[in-house]
């Protein structure tokens, strides 16, 4: 029995979806890399966890309560606690710089009145908390 049109279109676009890896995947870095935060790789997430966070201004805004990881696996943002107003906010991780001879990390370009008026997260991200 010969294939109708119709059946061939489907074949044919069945065959292309299994043979098309998804966009993430071949965008994502190694899988055996190191993240990178501020430039610097870190060989374990879990040492962020805590860590005070400072605003452009150098003052103390937070302490970092969860990374929020994006498909690849890799940081995306911090989930930061403000202790103030008892929320969390998410700092973008390209907007966080961090050095290895200090115990805090420093907001780039963020400063103590735009991070207290970052919108609380909803949780519902992939993190550290929930892999």
């Amino acid at each position: 029995m010969p294939f109708s049109d119709l059946a061939r279109a489907l074949l044919l676009a069945l065959a292309v979806m299994l043979a098309t890896p998804p966009a993430h995947a071949a965008s994502c870095p190694d899988p055996n890399s190191l993240a990178v935060i501020g430039g610097v790789e870190l060989s374990d997430l879990d040492d962020l966890i805590e860590r005070p966070v400072v605003s452009a201004e150098g003052h103390l805004v937070g302490a970092v309560r969860d990374v929020v990881l994006d498909p690849c696996g890799t940081p995306a943002s911090l989930v930061v606690a403000l202790p103030y107003t008892h929320k969390d906010v998410a700092i973008p991780i390209d907007r966080v710089r961090y050095n290895p001879d200090s115990e805090v990390l420093r907001l780039d370009g963020l400063t103590d009145a735009a991070v207290a008026a970052l919108p609380p997260t909803d949780g519902a991200a992939v993190s550290l908390d929930r892999k």
